[in-house]
């Protein structure tokens, strides 16, 4: 509950900082300014059969839920757009990180956006390689304390891949990981995940609609969801590594 609780409380001063939303498609090799995550809003990662998003048998619309968890976070990324009155600058932050100091390397090229919200002061950075993206966010809750980095992300220019991170203090774990892969065949790969691997949720999605969505705590499967690309599919309850449960769906 503990976990759950700091994950909303990420979620909810986050889109209270980022309450614009541009909706156009970026072009990354427009400059810093228009860099972004490369998911689009209109596009989403895992594309759900219509069959199945219609459907009414339980397990379907729990895969759903699982899909558009995924397809609600990477959406919401793909707009971090700072508020049209943020300062800009080429002033990197060196703010505190979860191991006390930056943890990205030296990047080629930074943009920083800073701002106010309320108390709290908000920095906004994104930096670049030849190779990769890096957005990070930053706050402070008073003038005087130093900047902690709350969001980190990278994504690499040359393949669909990166990940993002969320933390909500100085501890050493992140609070939540999204890591995000897409093979040469066009089978996109969405897993969220905790520091401690306590809880997994892996999600698979081909070209086709169909796809699979895994779900593992402490290391178990728990819950394995698969679909056809005509939207029928199957699930299955584990436990110790047996099935204790399963069914189908059609559509």
């Amino acid at each position: 509950m503990k976990l759950s609780l700091k994950f909303l409380a990420v979620l909810f001063v986050s889109l209270i900082l980022f309450s614009c939303d541009n909706g156009e498609e970026v072009d990354p090799s427009t400059g810093l300014e228009n860099a972004s995550l490369s998911f689009d809003p209109s596009k989403p990662p895992v594309e759900i059969p219509t069959a199945m998003m219609n459907s009414s048998d339980p397990k379907a619309i729990e895969a759903v839920g699982y899909i558009a968890l995924a397809n609600g976070m990477s959406s919401y990324l793909s707009n971090l757009t700072p508020p049209p009155n943020a300062d800009k600058s080429n002033d990197r932050i060196n703010g505190r990180t979860t191991n006390g100091g930056r943890v990205s390397d030296i990047e080629d090229d930074v943009l920083v956006y800073t701002w106010t919200s309320g108390d709290i002061s908000v920095a906004y950075q994104i930096s670049e390689t030849p190779s990769k993206y890096t957005f990070e966010l930053f706050w402070k809750l008073t003038p005087t304390d130093d900047y902690v980095r709350v969001l980190h992300a990278e994504e690499s220019k040359l393949v669909r891949e990166g990940f993002m991170e969320w933390s909500f203090d100085t501890s050493d774990d992140f609070l939540f990981r999204y890591e995000w892969s897409e093979a040469a065949d066009g089978t996109f790969y969405f897993d969220m995940l905790t520091p401690d691997n306590s809880l997994v949720i892996n999600i698979v999605s081909k070209p086709d609609k169909s796809g699979s969505v895994k779900y593992y705590i402490e290391g178990e499967l728990l819950y394995d969801i698969s679909w056809a690309a005509n939207g029928s599919g199957s699930w299955a309850f584990y436990s110790e590594g047996e099935i204790i449960d399963s069914g189908t769906w059609t559509v």
